[in-house]
């Protein structure tokens, strides 16, 4: 008659309980990224300075500087940076009316960052700019003009658009500002008051 080794049949027992098991901790999804494409709007060709009307000039300069991007999903909201290798969240400066080698304007990449996947309601960034050089009919650098915020103004843009981050790609969104018809002259400034608007909503671009 043959003997059942306890030990082994109890080995047994637990190797096959041990291999039914489903691991219920789930990886984690890769994340994919949030970018933000920041351009002058080329219809907007022209400014108004005391009784001249002004063209936007090629050497023509507005600082604008961008800070607090955040994207919201629900009750989340996650920090946007400049880059996926920034490390520092805080203001970045740019000239809005900079031109490439060919004379286009630039699109500005004002954030490109990692987010969880999934649906997102909308996001924001705050937009302030202090000085703004005129060069059109001047021989010698141009002429130069402070800018103030508006009174009462939130330095926060929101935009109330919903979008989809997918995993391992990039969502793309463009936007364009109206650079001269938010300044507003009163007295010897003129008070900037953004006026910026979503272009498109690009998805599927691969890291």
């Amino acid at each position: 008659m043959n003997r059942v080794n306890h030990t082994s049949f109890h080995f047994l027992i637990v190797f096959v309980l041990l291999a039914s098991c489903t691991n219920s901790i789930e990886p984690s999804p890769e994340p994919g990224r949030l970018r933000l494409i920041l351009a002058h709007a080329a219809t907007d060709s022209s400014i108004i300075i005391g009784t001249e009307t002004l063209p936007l000039s090629l050497r023509d300069s507005l600082e604008v500087k961008t800070f607090q991007g955040k994207a919201y999903q629900g009750d989340n909201h996650w920090v946007l940076y400049e880059t996926p290798t920034t490390e520092w969240a805080g203001e970045i400066t740019y000239n809005i009316l900079s031109r490439n080698p060919s004379g286009e304007l630039n699109r500005l990449t004002i954030f490109d960052y990692f987010l969880p996947p999934g649906d997102y309601s909308y996001f924001e960034f705050g937009v302030s700019s202090s000085y703004l050089l005129l060069t059109h009919g001047y021989v010698y650098g141009g002429v130069g003009i402070p800018i103030e915020p508006k009174p009462d103004s939130s330095p926060i843009e929101t935009f109330e658009t919903g979008f989809n981050i997918i995993s391992g790609e990039i969502t793309e969104i463009s936007l364009e500002m109206a650079s001269f018809q938010s300044l507003a002259r009163f007295r010897d400034v003129f008070q900037f008051s953004p006026q910026i608007e979503i272009i498109s909503i690009e998805q599927g671009i691969v890291f």
